[in-house]
């Protein structure tokens, strides 16, 4: 068995996940969270009870479906896999692998797609954002698929800044809001890759159906942090048009109100359909909203100013 540690969480996991940082010694004695299985192809399939939600790409085309078992969650991803989840989130099993399936990919599903919802089921909040840690605390960037998060986060790495989180970003409430590390290193397409120096040998492959690569990686993982961080800021990235009139990089300010309502959009509540996870979701969101600026950061299509939006975060850190 292999240990690791992601989102504050020990994981054993029965197939080596070279994405995450080791246990510490430490913790060889303490039981594990998260126990994962992912090695065998096919077991047995708790039967479904309940439909709860379906989830579809930009294109339209089905990515996800997610069913009550009588044990807890079935999550599919049709033609990929199918995952069991434990109730109370301290079990995941790869049920059913289908033919051809790397397992690269079911790595992929397991630590971007599953861990997710797996801290809603333990009670944790968690955002899709990518985040970066810097002097003045955590900063996060949230936006819908597309608009450059892991981008605007490579150019901070590309200056020495470790990346925390990419797509899932948990937090703990500790009398402050306080980002969780997940794991080391970014998701990048090849284009991004090539514009933040990364020649196209560098990075493992994500998934089997996909292009883009993991990127800056920390040379030794022990340097990775693993304790909460105070969250300094959310940045809501908007993409403009690089024309004459509109090539700066800017940043303005969001109400309250709007601000709720990008962090709902960018969560991850599993159930939708249970009452009090969703009353625990808003009621943590709307502390957030309390507790953390959120700003609008404004950026021209393309790379040409990435560095440029870098130094204009940090200053907005002060």
């Amino acid at each position: 068995m292999f240990r690791y540690r992601a989102h504050g969480l020990i994981l054993r996991s029965d197939v080596p996940l070279p994405e995450l940082v080791p246990a510490l010694k430490t913790d060889r004695g303490t039981r594990p969270d998260i126990a994962v299985r992912l090695a065998r192809r096919y077991r047995e399939q708790p039967p479904t009870t309940k439909f709860i939600a379906e989830t579809q790409l930009p294109g339209g085309e089905l990515w996800r479906k997610i069913w009550r078992t009588e044990h807890g969650f079935a999550v599919v991803f049709p033609g990929l896999a199918r995952f069991d989840l434990s109730a109370a989130g301290d079990r995941v099993v790869c049920t059913r692998r289908s033919y051809g399936v790397a397992i690269v990919t079911i790595r992929h599903l397991l630590l971007d797609q599953l861990m997710p919802l797996m801290l809603s089921v333990r009670g944790r909040e968690a955002l899709h954002a990518t985040a970066i840690a810097t002097r003045a605390g955590v900063c996060a960037f949230i936006g819908p698929a597309g608009t450059g998060k892991s981008t605007i986060a490579g150019a901070f790495c590309r200056a020495g800044f470790v990346s925390l989180a990419d797509d899932c970003l948990s937090l703990v409430d500790r009398g402050a809001i306080a980002a969780v590390p997940a794991y080391p290193g970014l998701r990048l397409w090849n284009d991004t890759a090539w514009a933040l120096g990364i020649g196209a040998d560098g990075g493992r492959t994500v998934a089997h159906y996909t292009p883009k690569r993991r990127a800056f990686p920390l040379a030794n993982p022990r340097d990775f942090p693993l304790a909460p961080i105070p969250l300094a800021r959310i940045y809501r990235l908007e993409r403009s048009n690089n024309g004459a009139s509109d090539a700066s990089v800017r940043i303005e300010s969001i109400s309250p109100r709007d601000a709720l309502l990008e962090l709902v959009q960018a969560s991850f509540p599993l159930d939708i359909t249970d009452r009090s996870t969703l009353e625990r979701h808003f009621r943590f969101m709307e502390r957030v909203v309390d507790m953390v600026p959120m700003k609008r950061l404004v950026i021209p299509c393309g790379f040409d100013l990435l560095d440029r939006a870098r130094e204009v975060v940090l200053a907005d850190l002060g």
